[in-house]
């Protein structure tokens, strides 16, 4: 859900795919609208507990994504994660650099199945609020 401070709504839905031991690759596609989003990324392990992604997107301007993420396992089945997530977009004439807080929990239900809930705190101006959640399949 995308939380612009209008009566905007979109709906998100992501997927990935594991390369290798370590390395993923996913898509996202948000739909409902004023504009469709489109990315895709590659993400990669640093260490047990921490990765770091690269990817682009298109949400009306192409723009190119990095994002560093760290988990901190809290129980088996339960994980809070938080780190950095930058966009920076090329309008016509212009470069945004649009820069977020994650701030997550991740609670599994079952063996391959999870519930994924966070918020991402818009920290530079165009940056604007971020809250998702939704089950997470694993196979």
């Amino acid at each position: 859900v995308l939380i612009n401070g209008n009566a905007n709504f979109i709906l998100f839905m992501h997927g990935g795919y594991g390369l290798t031991k370590g390395i993923d690759f996913g898509l996202t596609v948000g739909v409902l609208g004023n504009s469709n989003y489109f990315g895709a990324d590659v993400e990669f392990a640093v260490g047990r507990q921490m990765s770091v992604a690269f990817g682009a997107h298109d949400f009306g301007v192409f723009g190119l994504d990095g994002t560093f993420i760290a988990t901190i396992p809290i129980r088996k089945d339960v994980r809070l994660f938080t780190g950095a997530d930058l966009d920076i977009n090329f309008p016509a004439n212009n470069t945004q650099f649009l820069l977020w807080l994650p701030i997550g929990v991740e609670v599994g239900l079952r063996s391959k199945m999870s519930f994924i809930f966070e918020a991402e705190i818009g920290l530079t101006d165009p940056a604007y609020h971020l809250i998702g959640g939704g089950l997470n399949f694993y196979f």
